[in-house]
C-alpha cells in the first residue's frame, strides 16, 4: 500500500442522479431501561433485605434461649453465611463490571455508489467495507454507507462533510456491536489530514454483546487515490454481564537452542516445538518463522513466534537457533 494519508474527496456524483428527498440514513435509538424495569429492579432488592433482616430477627430470638455452647455454634454459622454472601457479591460484581477499552484497526476499502439511501443534499456516497482483528473482541467485518456533501448548501466553498450513518461490527462467532455515527463538522477540502472523524455512540448488540452501550471517535486515512485505507476506532465499549478477554496466550518451549552441522555442511535441519495456553480456549496453534524443520544455515537465526486466541489477544516470543560448524 502506498502511504496513506487523508486524501480529498474526488469521486463526484451527477446532481441528475442524486434524490433530492428528504430520507436519510437511520440511525439506531440508544435503549433505556423503562421506570416500571428500574421500581421492579428496586423492590426486589428491598424484599430481598427484608427477608434478610426477618431471619436475623428469628435467629437472634433462638439464640436467646440457647446454651452458650450452641450461641458459639450459631454464630459460626451465621459468619459462614455471611461470608459467602459477600463472596457471592463479589463475584457477581466482577461479572457484571464490563468495559472493554476498544481500539480497532480496520483495513479499509471505500466503493462508490450503491448506498441504498442518499440523504438530501448528498454529492456523493461511498460503501465502506473494512476488516480486521480487534484485541478483546476477535475477527471483526463491517460493511456500511458513508455520504457526503461538498460546499453549497451545508458547507462553505471549498468545505465537505460527513453524514450520520450506522455501522455494525460483526465479531465471528459472538455477534454483532452495533454504532451511530454523527455528521462531522465541515472541514476545508484542502485540510482532511487527521481531522476526518466521526464521534459515534454505541446503541446495542446482538448475540453476547446484547445490550452494549459506549461511546468514542472513528476516524480514516486512504490512499492518494481515496479507495483504500485504515479506519481507527476509539472508545469505550461495555456489555452487561460479560468480561471481556483481554488476556493473551502464554508461550513455552521459546528457549534458544544450539545444534551442530554434519561435517562439510552449510546448514542444519532444526526441530523445535513451542506450544502456546489461552485462559479462555485453552490450547491454540502457534506460528513460528522459521518454522520448526527447517533447514538453519550456520551461524545464528532469531526465530519468532506468535500466538492469537479467540479473541483476537496475541503474544509474541523470539529465541535464537545458533548452528555451528563440527570440526
Amino acid at each position: 500500500m502506498s502511504s496513506v494519508r487523508e486524501a480529498p474527496l474526488v469521486h463526484e456524483v451527477d446532481e441528475r442522479r442524486v434524490p433530492h428527498s428528504r430520507r436519510t440514513c437511520g440511525l439506531a435509538r440508544t435503549t433505556r431501561m423503562s421506570d416500571a424495569a428500574l421500581q421492579d429492579e428496586a423492590f426486589e432488592s428491598a424484599t430481598a433485605l427484608g427477608r434478610s433482616s426477618l431471619q436475623f430477627r428469628e435467629n437472634l430470638e433462638k439464640a436467646m434461649t440457647m446454651t452458650p455452647l450452641q450461641k458459639v455454634a450459631l454464630v459460626m454459622a451465621l459468619a459462614t453465611l455471611a461470608a459467602g454472601s459477600a463472596t457471592a457479591a463479589v463475584a457477581s460484581s466482577e461479572r457484571t463490571s464490563a468495559s472493554l477499552d476498544l481500539q480497532a484497526r480496520l483495513g479499509l476499502t471505500a466503493t462508490l455508489g450503491g448506498c441504498p439511501v442518499v440523504p438530501e443534499h448528498a454529492d456523493l456516497c461511498q460503501v465502506h467495507t473494512g476488516a480486521g482483528a480487534v484485541s478483546g473482541l476477535g475477527a471483526v467485518t463491517e460493511s456500511y454507507p458513508l455520504a457526503f456533501n461538498r460546499g453549497f448548501p451545508l458547507c462553505p466553498p471549498d468545505y465537505d462533510q460527513a453524514f450520520g450513518t450506522s455501522v455494525s461490527f460483526i465479531v465471528a462467532g459472538k455477534g454483532e456491536i452495533n454504532f451511530a455515527l454523527a455528521a462531522n463538522e465541515c472541514i476545508w477540502r484542502l485540510d482532511y489530514a487527521g481531522k476526518f472523524k466521526q464521534a459515534y455512540t454505541i446503541t446495542g448488540g446482538t448475540g453476547i454483546y446484547a445490550g452494549a452501550s459506549g461511546t468514542g471517535t472513528v476516524g480514516r486515512l486512504f490512499n492518494d487515490i481515496g479507495t483504500q485505507g485504515i479506519e481507527t476506532w476509539t472508545g469505550t465499549l461495555s456489555v452487561p454481564g460479560l468480561e471481556f478477554d483481554v488476556t493473551r496466550p502464554t508461550l513455552t518451549g521459546a528457549t534458544k537452542k544450539t545444534v551442530k552441522a554434519r561435517r562439510g555442511a552449510k546448514s542444519a535441519r532444526v526441530v523445535f516445538r513451542v506450544t502456546a495456553t489461552d485462559n479462555r480456549d485453552g490450547t491454540v496453534p502457534v506460528v513460528c518463522s522459521p518454522r520448526s524443520g527447517t533447514a538453519f544455515p550456520i551461524g545464528r537465526t532469531r526465530v519468532t513466534c506468535s500466538a492469537t486466541d479467540s479473541s483476537a489477544n496475541t503474544t509474541t516470543a523470539s529465541f535464537t537457533v545458533t548452528v555451528q560448524r563440527r570440526r
